[in-house]
């Protein structure tokens, strides 16, 4: 993979499915770099290595309870609530949902009716 340009995390995630054929990865090499790409976006790197040799999915590692994470991987409570946080910008959303239109609502302010205000 370094041979080929493929040498980083930020470049890692651009690859697709094509690229991910191409130089032949396995599956676990895949949820790899799935799980490598979620915690970059999160900015918690240093806990790759120990959640990776778990041999645990992302998805699977997302579930697991707080004392897990902070016992067998060594994360922080802060690092624990941004790593599972779903909302957070480390939940890529799909470009799908990036391009779909906000709704918004205006609301014009009707009087229901008006009285006269004699001086």
């Amino acid at each position: 993979m370094l041979e080929e340009g493929w040498d980083d995390v930020p470049t890692l995630k651009i690859m697709n499915s094509e690229d991910m054929d191409s130089i032949n990865m396995t599956q676990q090499q895949k949820a790899a770099l799935e799980l490598r790409s979620y915690l970059h976006d999160c900015a918690l790197l240093q806990y790759g290595d120990k959640q990776e040799a778990s041999g645990k999915f992302l998805p699977e590692i997302l579930n697991l309870s707080i004392a897990y994470l902070s016992s067998q991987f060594g994360m922080k409570r802060g690092h624990i609530a941004r790593f599972i946080d779903r909302n957070s910008a480390c939940a890529d959303p799909s470009p799908a949902d990036r391009l779909q239109p906000t709704i918004s609502i205006q609301r014009e302010w009707r009087p229901q009716h008006l009285e006269t205000i004699a001086f």
